[in-house]
Parts: C-alpha cells; sequence; structure tokens
C-alpha cells in the first residue's frame, strides 16, 4: 500500500508528458494567434487566449487517456478524431456565439468547415506525437496509468 498523497511513477509520468504538450501547445497557439493579429493586439484578444487555455487543459486530461488507451493497445485514432471534430464543431458555434457574430448563409458554413478542419489536423498531429511518444517510451511508462 502507498502513503496518502504519493502518485505511482507511470501516473506521474504521463502527467507530465500530457502537463508538457498542453503548456506547448498552449504557448503555440497564442503565439501563432498573436502573430497573425492586428499590432498592437485588439483588445478582444484575451477571449482567445481564455479560450485556448480551456481547451488545453482539456486536452490535459484527455492525452492522459490517451496515452493509457496507447499503451494498452486500444484502437485509437478513430476516437480521437471523432473528438476533435466534435471540439472543432463546438469552437466554431462558440465562438460564433461568444463573438455576438452572425454566422448565418455561407460565411458560417465556411466558418464551421475551416474550424473543423483545423481541429482534425490538430488532433491527427496530437494523436502521432503520442503515438510516437509510446513507442519512444514505452518502456519507462507502463500501462497501469488510469
Amino acid at each position: 500500500m502507498k502513503p496518502i498523497g504519493q502518485v505511482e511513477p507511470s501516473k506521474r509520468r504521463t502527467v507530465v508528458i500530457s502537463g508538457a504538450e498542453s503548456v506547448v501547445c498552449f504557448l503555440g497557439w497564442v503565439v501563432v494567434f498573436a502573430l497573425g493579429s492586428d499590432r498592437p493586439v485588439p483588445p478582444g484578444f484575451w477571449k482567445l487566449v481564455v479560450l485556448v487555455g480551456v481547451l488545453m487543459v482539456a486536452q490535459f486530461l484527455y492525452v492522459r487517456r490517451l496515452l493509457a488507451d496507447m499503451l494498452l493497445a486500444q484502437p485509437t485514432f478513430r476516437r480521437n478524431e471523432v473528438m476533435f471534430a466534435v471540439a472543432g464543431v463546438s469552437l466554431a458555434v462558440l465562438t460564433g456565439w461568444w463573438w455576438h457574430t452572425d454566422f448565418t448563409g455561407m460565411a458560417g458554413v465556411i466558418w464551421l468547415v475551416v474550424v473543423t478542419g483545423v481541429g482534425l489536423v490538430y488532433g491527427t498531429v496530437l494523436w502521432t506525437v503520442n503515438r510516437t511518444f509510446v513507442r519512444v517510451f514505452r518502456g519507462r511508462i507502463r500501462a497501469n496509468v488510469r
């Protein structure tokens, strides 16, 4: 029996991996958005930073589960793509609602397709990176990470 407050080393490693990924992705997205924005940054830019922060918390929680399933050799790619497609659609709808933008007609369809497409590409990259982590560090991360 382990003492209260201690975490198994394998769980700690998955937390470190998913936490590091989330921090790097958060900083990367904020930098990309800042580089693409006007100078000075628009006053509503903080909303985007908050939204990216919330998405990175969700990613942190999801990657821990994804790593566990990958270590147990369960199929994960299709579920991953569905999750990120749903996240893309949700993000498109939330941003349209949050910024009080009228996304009716073709503009709404284009916005929905672009944001969902970016979500799918991001999900594929995230899955590939984590699959590589599992293959490289399989001996250091055990399957009892749930």
